[in-house]
């Protein structure tokens, strides 16, 4: 809780927190001449003195009375400017500004539309605002940019706009956050240069994530939705050729079990997108199968052939010899006939 420095004026002096959070207590002291009736009022109201969630307490010493009002549980409706007398002509107060749990909250966060209008809101109205852009305080240089108040204007919005916005309420002593907003590009990644690679058994592999966004994404790499990490000595997670931390992912000494689906995941505050690519791992002597193959063919073919003409020449002796006999008894009788002719003659 802050605690300002004291309003004065000739009558009254007063003192305290500048805000407060939603539920916390406060305590805004007044100091009048003894003279004046005490009657805080808040927003020139009516009297708060009944309010069963406010305690007064008076003091009279030296011709001053000190008057002390405390609020026991801060809301919205306590924000407002307090007075403790009610003197004609007198506008002096006290402001205290009570930051609710929703203003509180990371919200009206704008994607990034180049070339448009946008405006950032701090909704906060009647107090001095401070502004700050990813932490730094925010004075713009540029004419596209002006802050009024409570709201930021951005007439023609171009990459250097991107970042997270945070209005806070401004005291003498420090300021209090009222609420961040972030104008953000959602993540996006390039697709891997290829939908699957075919690698050797003991070779490598090497992926590069591609990503963009703001907030700048964070990388994770995943092999069948498994999470891939410097588990073990093959695996080596490095920064990309943009620098982003885990962009580049190696994988050495590819084992058949390597096979699967790698995927690398970039995700802000926003957004999550992921990419994903096959890797086949192939036997060392992969390449030779298919000769290999077409020697076991043409050996089974001569071996066939082979056979085959075996046993066709087996057939044709099997046949000669066969028709040698019968014809050797064909030449023998037709020489007794001709024997017998020469005989009858």
């Amino acid at each position: 809780m802050n605690v300002g420095i004291p309003s004065v004026s000739n009558q009254v002096i007063y003192s305290g927190p500048m805000h407060s959070d939603e539920g916390e207590s406060f305590t805004i002291t007044c100091v009048t001449p003894i003279f004046e009736s005490i009657k805080w009022s808040l927003n020139d109201g009516d009297s708060i003195s009944d309010d069963p969630n406010v305690e007064i307490k008076n003091v009279e010493e030296k011709l001053r009375i000190t008057s002390t009002l405390r609020v026991l549980s801060a809301m919205a409706n306590y924000t407002g400017n307090y007075k403790c007398v009610s003197v004609a002509g007198d506008s002096r107060s006290h402001n205290h500004f009570v930051i609710s749990a929703s203003l509180m909250e990371i919200s009206q966060n704008q994607t990034l539309e180049l070339g448009k209008r946008m405006e950032i809101n701090c909704t906060v109205r009647e107090q001095k605002i401070e502004w700050r852009k990813d932490d730094e305080k925010f004075n713009p240089d540029d004419d596209r940019v002006t802050v009024q108040g409570s709201m930021v204007i951005i007439s023609q919005a171009k990459p250097e706009d991107l970042g997270k916005y945070t209005c806070s309420i401004a005291s003498n002593e420090d300021t209090k956050t009222v609420r961040s907003t972030w104008i953000y590009l959602p993540t996006y990644v390039r697709p891997f240069p290829q939908k699957s690679y075919n690698l050797e058994e003991g070779s490598a592999l090497s992926l590069e994530c591609e990503a963009d966004g703001s907030p700048p994404p964070s990388v994770l790499w995943f092999r069948d939705d498994v999470e891939l990490t410097e588990d073990t000595d093959r695996v080596r997670l490095s920064k990309n050729a943009k620098g982003l931390e885990n962009g580049k992912l190696e994988l050495i000494d590819l084992a058949f079990d390597d096979r699967a689906n790698y995927s690398c995941s970039a995700t802000n505050m926003f957004s999550e997108t992921r990419v994903a690519t096959f890797v086949r791992v192939k036997d060392k002597l992969a390449a030779l199968w298919p000769f290999l193959g077409i020697c076991a063919e043409v050996i089974i073919l001569v071996v066939i052939i082979f056979c085959y003409e075996r046993k066709r020449t087996k057939n044709a002796e099997d046949e000669d010899d066969v028709d040698t006999p019968a014809a050797a008894s064909r030449s023998t009788d037709g020489g007794g006939k001709s024997s017998d002719v020469r005989q009858r003659k």
